[in-house]
């Protein structure tokens, strides 16, 4: 696993994204807050945290080759996905499943990282199930 030696925040208020600076503040990594409409695609990793698309006016060019990881339910075949490759998304369900896994853990009183339950087989039910 490579190390994030750089974090560029794209946001509609330019002024909360970059107080988040202070979370990196004590390491080498670098930090930049720049305004929602600059972003280009390019990146490593994109976390995609827009409510549904909201993301698809942005001007990315397709056949983007980083991750995207979308926090929206919905989010799936946007435009915006789109411009990344299929095998590159995770759609929010994902996170969504893998939250209720670790919801599941509470519910029956076990610590959250202990190895009782199955986490992939459990999440692979959910998947099922949706």
């Amino acid at each position: 696993m490579s190390e994030v030696s750089n974090i560029s925040v794209f946001a509609r208020n330019t002024e909360k994204a970059f107080s988040l600076k202070h979370l990196v503040s004590d390491t080498p990594v670098s930090f930049e807050a720049k305004s929602l409409s600059e972003f280009s695609g390019g990146f490593d990793l994109t976390l995609n945290t827009l409510p549904g698309g909201a993301a698809n006016s942005l001007h990315v060019s397709p056949g983007q080759t980083g991750l995207l990881l979308s926090a929206g339910y919905s989010t799936e075949d946007s435009e915006f996905t789109k411009n990344f490759f299929r095998d590159h998304q995770i759609p929010g369900t994902e996170m969504l499943i893998w939250q209720a896994v670790q919801q599941v853990k509470l519910f029956v009183g076990q610590d959250i990282d202990a190895n009782s339950i199955d986490e992939v087989t459990l999440a692979d039910v959910m998947r099922q199930a949706l």
